[in-house]
């Protein structure tokens, strides 16, 4: 699998930065072909106090090649270049993972389980 990822940094005017996600960068993104899932998270905090990031928006694919033909398409390049002077402005950043998952099995669960009781 391959994932898009976003974050947007804090800024003063965060009314501005909802209103071109929710009007924008949203139905835009939403509109890529052979998205698979997304994920929009509103960074809450770091370790130590408040993070520099605001929100991160994670768009998976089923590779590479998908994610490159669905940026060239007409909403994917319309939702790159609403992204450019967000980015130029240093105000959004983003970056291409490959990735996997992975479902997390442990032998004490039950033990655990038992103890939070």
């Amino acid at each position: 699998m391959f994932k898009f990822v976003m974050l947007y940094r804090q800024v003063d005017d965060v009314t501005a930065v909802e209103k071109f996600f929710t009007e924008t960068h949203l139905p835009l993104f939403e509109q890529l072909p052979t998205l698979i899932k997304s994920e929009i998270s509103r960074v809450m905090w770091k370790p130590g106090g408040k993070s520099r990031f605001y929100m991160m928006v994670e768009g998976y694919f089923e590779s590479s090649d998908h994610l490159t033909a669905a940026l060239v398409t007409k909403p994917g390049l319309a939702m790159m270049q609403a992204l450019k002077p967000w980015a130029d402005a240093g105000i959004i950043t983003w970056f291409y993972c490959d990735t996997w998952e992975e479902d997390v099995v442990r032998e004490d669960e039950e033990t655990l389980g038992e103890q939070r009781i």
